[in-house]
């Protein structure tokens, strides 16, 4: 077997591909493909859709409110076609109800959120993902707080 220097091989290699089914693509195109994630950070006002809301509320009767804080866009590459896919991100405030305590931690409610938002709008929204800033839990009343509750004037 005959040695080839690296310029043959190239050479070879472009041959076979401007014969065969992918010639009709410019791979110099995606030469500078770049695998990371971009984000894109925004400042935009949003709410989450009152069905949603309605549907966590219901199945998680612990929890009092539901806040969309911010969003953030991910752009991603898709590896069939090469084009950017943008992937939006939630994030969401919890607000526990009051003498309530919470079923989990962070991850159990971003979860649970994922689980129930794919539930409601089908999985050709799987682009849509939530993260969990903070769990806030109102503080327990004190004894003086309750007496004054109860035998306060009114």
């Amino acid at each position: 077997m005959e040695e080839r220097d690296d310029n043959s091989l190239v050479t070879m290699a472009n041959r076979i591909l401007s014969n065969s089914v992918y010639g009709k693509y410019d791979w110099n195109q995606y030469s500078n493909y770049d695998k990371k994630l971009k984000t894109i950070s925004t400042n935009q006002d949003i709410e989450l859709p009152l069905n949603f809301k309605t549907v966590v509320m219901k199945l998680h009767p612990e929890i009092g409110d539901l806040v969309a804080e911010y969003f953030e866009t991910k752009q991603i590459y898709n590896p069939e076609t090469f084009n950017p896919v943008n992937h939006f991100q939630v994030a969401v405030r919890i607000f526990i109800n009051e003498n309530e305590i919470p079923k989990g931690n962070k991850d159990f409610y971003k979860n649970s959120l994922k689980d129930l938002f794919n539930m409601t709008y089908g999985s050709e929204m799987d682009f849509v993902t939530f993260i969990v800033t903070c769990i806030v839990i109102p503080p327990v009343k004190t004894n003086e707080e309750k007496f004054v509750e109860l035998f306060g004037k009114k």
